[in-house]
């Protein structure tokens, strides 16, 4: 879940954003959305997007990315712009690794 350009100027603050104009290979799922609540009663909801992800010299392509429109006031005081969670596929193996 990410802060994003599908929220308000005034949700997004001083944080930094997704803005998946910006990308050559973001695409909209169309129909495709996520709301999550968390312990602390804060929540988020949004549209999903896939996009290709690099983290360091790991490349993801076609990565959901959940972007967010919505997001509580507990969220928007926090100093992260947003929360990372990659998983694979199952059965899918990655640097010799197998996830099951």
């Amino acid at each position: 879940m990410g802060l994003s350009s599908e929220q308000s100027a005034r949700q997004q603050g001083d944080h930094n954003f997704y803005d998946p104009s910006k990308s050559s290979t973001a695409q909209e799922m169309p129909g495709y959305t996520w709301n999550m609540g968390y312990a602390d009663k804060s929540s988020a909801r949004g549209n999903v997007y896939t996009d290709t992800v690099s983290i360091g010299a790991t490349e993801i392509e076609n990565q959901a990315v959940e972007l967010a429109q919505v997001v509580s006031r507990q969220i928007k005081r926090e100093p992260s712009d947003g929360i990372l969670g990659l998983s694979l596929e199952l059965n899918t193996s990655m640097s010799g690794l197998m996830f099951t």
